[in-house]
């Protein structure tokens, strides 16, 4: 099944990037320590948000089945990126099932949680400015 693993979307929580002359920094911590929670109160195990320079905020979320890199960037609207980082099985495949799971439940709290609004799903040829999006991962 084709999923979307980027995740747009506006939010009120504030914007904590940085541009005071020689620093610059991606914004994101925010929003990241707040998917993060989401995603321990949905069961998953999920480390502190890291900052990693240009690429914005990573945490990375296991579940039973499977381990899922996220970054998150925030300057004006949020981009979240997910992957499977998960150690592929011995026939060199991935639960695929499993990540589609964790993106919906994610994407139903995104809807839920009035700080969260214009939350669109995309591919990477839509992100990069070849499509608007889905209101679902799986859409």
């Amino acid at each position: 099944m084709t999923f979307r693993r980027f995740v747009e979307f506006a939010t009120s929580i504030p914007d904590d990037s940085v541009d005071e002359g020689s620093e610059w920094r991606v914004g994101g911590e925010g929003v990241a320590s707040v998917i993060a929670e989401i995603l321990r109160s949905q069961g998953r195990q999920v480390n502190p948000p890291e900052f990693e320079g240009d690429h914005g905020w990573t945490f990375v979320a296991r579940t039973q089945k499977g381990k899922y890199y996220f970054q998150v960037q925030h300057s004006g609207d949020v981009t979240v990126f997910t992957d499977d980082v998960t150690i592929p099985s011995l026939f060199g495949k991935r639960d695929s099932a499993d990540h589609i799971a964790l993106l919906t439940q994610l994407n139903a709290a995104l809807q839920a949680d009035q700080r969260f609004s214009n939350v669109h799903w995309c591919s990477e040829d839509e992100i990069f400015g070849a499509g608007a999006g889905t209101p679902s991962p799986t859409g």
